[in-house]
C-alpha cells in the first residue's frame, strides 16, 4: 500500500544554500529508485533554513529497500552535518474527504 512521508528539516546557520546543493544530488536518485513515486521539497518563505520534503512510495518494502541502499551510500552523514537536528520526520496517509 502506498504511503506519504513528511520530513523537516532546519540547516545550520549559513548552511541553508550547502544543504539545499546536496538534497538536490541526492534526490536525483531517490527520484528513481524504484518505488519512489514522488518527492517534493519546499523551502520556508520567512526562513530559508526550513525545508520540508514530502515522499510517495508505492509499499513499505520498497521504502525499506530504499532505506537499506541509502545507508550504504554514506551521504546520510555529509547532509546531516549542515543540519541543526535531525530531521522531524512522519509517515502520512492522505485522507479523502
Amino acid at each position: 500500500m502506498a504511503f506519504e512521508m513528511i520530513n523537516t528539516w532546519t540547516a545550520k546557520q549559513g548552511k541553508a544554500d550547502a544543504l539545499l546543493g546536496e538534497l538536490t544530488e541526492a534526490l536525483a536518485s531517490t527520484r528513481t529508485f524504484d518505488g519512489c513515486e514522488m518527492v517534493e521539497v519546499y523551502w520556508d518563505v520567512a526562513d530559508p533554513r526550513f525545508l520540508i520534503l514530502v515522499e510517495r512510495w508505492s509499499s513499505e518494502a520498497r521504502f525499506e529497500a530504499y532505506q537499506a541502499w541509502r545507508s550504504e551510500q554514506g551521504v546520510r552523514g555529509s547532509i546531516r552535518d549542515l543540519m541543526e537536528s535531525p530531521p522531524a520526520v512522519r509517515r502520512v496517509s492522505r485522507v479523502d474527504i
